[in-house]
């Protein structure tokens, strides 16, 4: 879908993209490390293009294409915009970086605190709700 974006919606400089993260499953006693979509069902577009003004193209394409797509918007029926909030953009790309894949964190539990030593969620200790143990 993501190549079908670049190659059929020719208008601006569109980099869509769609982000992922490395998750490690244990199957059979071997250690598998996946890339599974951080939001699955959702491609991102990257684009200079005004929001207002790419969402006025991207219909035309949506409405000829044999998928189900659909634009999300943010705020209510009379103040709303298409573009992601400049913090929520930030925050998604600390995470993800330039490949868009959030990568693995490593750490250890010291008591009842989570110290990461390095990976995606360096720093943002806080935000740790699940370890997955292997």
């Amino acid at each position: 879908m993501i190549r079908q974006i670049s190659n059929v919606w020719q208008f601006g400089d569109l980099n869509p993209f769609m982000p992922t993260y490395e998750g490690r499953f244990r199957r059979s006693g071997n250690e598998l490390t996946v890339l599974r979509p951080l939001f699955p069902g959702y491609i991102f577009i990257e684009t200079e293009i005004e929001d207002i003004a790419f969402a006025t193209l991207a219909r035309k394409y949506i409405r000829r294409s044999d998928y189900a797509l659909k634009l999300l918007r943010y705020g209510g029926l009379d103040n709303f915009q298409y573009a992601m909030v400049a913090e929520e953009r930030d925050a998604l790309l600390k995470l993800c970086g330039n490949d868009f894949c959030v990568e693995m964190s490593q750490g250890f539990v010291e008591g009842d605190r989570v110290v990461i030593t390095s990976g995606a969620l360096f720093g943002l200790e806080s935000f740790v709700t699940k370890i997955n143990r292997l």
